[in-house]
């Protein structure tokens, strides 16, 4: 059995409500001011669950890595490329992501000067270095460089970019000396990579693991053969022998204070996530089609959730009370966002403006 692109994508839709839920509530200063119903649970309860929500952060991170490294694979399953391979792998995915999350930031800084006149001048400045900053954001490297940035959100665009630039050191890394020493040097990197001036590096360090585990799994099809994989005993065996080992591993990532331990966890923890997804909750018709959808617009979804929970829609949003109900609320108004920034990039051919950026600069380098 193979991981299939269906598959990830209503993984993707699962990890984005995750998303979405750990924005609302981890922690009461998320909702201040506001009057929420968290019955039957306790607020308390309904904020630990949200924080550890963040999980899906490490599960957008290990899906991208595992996809890149899975179209590495097709083009050469020995993972040698040249150099002008190589560039151009890296290029025409730097240019795709990148176009598609421009877009988003354009529509909400035009709609931003519509709501929000003063907005982009309070976060860019008013100064020589304006047009600079929206640039750098636009390219998806604030958060690298520490520039301003039109959402805190957009930082995982930067983690995005480190990785697509870096995967390919990484791929031969595994290829010339195994899993162990990708794994070994994630672990180095988690721990000894230096921050200069409070700056993280878009939380490259702290999701390191995520790529290691991506190439691993992906070269080796390791959520394929857990899927194939037909342990002795009853029919339940086996799926709860798979959530045994996520809860697990997720209790080692919750209570072991040792930073290795957790940033491996969240590395390995999406495997088998993807595998209890593939084996037993993709197949469920109804909770299926739901994920299909959200998995569709996840990234959009990504970009705008928090940007309308927070900056447009707070009061609206709150106004529900109802945990649950707030909930549904921000996912629905979110997803309703994201087909309609979908629809006005059909509209407007944006796609196509993309593509003709792509054979630009790919033309370019084989003049180069």
């Amino acid at each position: 059995m193979s991981f299939t692109r269906e598959d990830t994508q209503k993984v993707k839709g699962f990890a984005i409500l995750l998303m979405i839920f750990h924005h609302l509530y981890y922690s009461p200063e998320r909702y201040e001011g506001k009057t929420v119903i968290f019955s039957p649970f306790s607020e308390a309860a309904v904020n630990f669950v949200s924080k550890q929500s963040k999980i899906c952060v490490a599960i957008f991170a290990f899906l991208s890595v595992y996809g890149m490294t899975l179209s590495y694979l097709k083009k050469n399953r020995e993972l040698t490329f040249t150099r002008r391979e190589t560039e151009e792998l890296v290029l025409r995915r730097y240019i795709r992501m990148i176009g598609g999350f421009a877009f988003v930031l354009l529509v909400l800084v035009a709609a931003g000067f519509v709501v929000q006149p003063h907005r982009f001048f309070d976060i860019y400045g008013t100064n020589a270095v304006t047009l600079i900053y929206f640039l750098v954001d636009l390219s998806g490297l604030a958060e690298l460089f520490q520039t301003p940035t039109y959402y805190h959100t957009f930082w995982y665009m930067s983690l995005a970019v480190i990785f697509i630039f870096l995967l390919p050191a990484a791929l031969q890394l595994y290829r010339k000396f195994g899993a162990a020493v990708l794994i070994a040097v994630s672990l180095l990197i988690a721990v000894m990579f230096p921050t200069i001036e409070g700056n993280n590096y878009a939380d490259f360090p702290k999701y390191v693991c995520c790529l290691a585990g991506g190439i691993i799994a992906a070269e080796r099809n390791w959520i394929g053969r857990i899927c194939d994989w037909q342990p002795g005993g009853s029919r339940i065996m086996k799926p709860a022998l798979e959530t045994a080992v996520f809860l697990g591993l997720f209790c080692l990532r919750k209570y072991v204070s040792v930073v290795p331990v957790r940033f491996l966890c969240d590395g390995f923890i999406p495997v088998i996530v993807c595998a209890l997804f593939a084996g037993y909750i993709n197949k469920i018709p109804g909770i299926s089609r739901l994920l299909d959808v959200f998995g569709k617009y996840s990234m959009t979804i990504f970009l705008i959730h928090n940007f309308i929970r927070r900056v447009w829609g707070y009061h609206f949003t709150y106004w529900f009370r109802y945990w649950w109900l707030i909930f549904l609320v921000l996912a629905v108004d979110s997803l309703i966002g994201a087909i309609v920034i979908t629809w006005l990039k059909k509209l407007i051919r944006y796609q196509k403006l993309v593509d003709w950026i792509e054979r630009k600069v790919m033309n370019r380098l084989e003049i180069a």
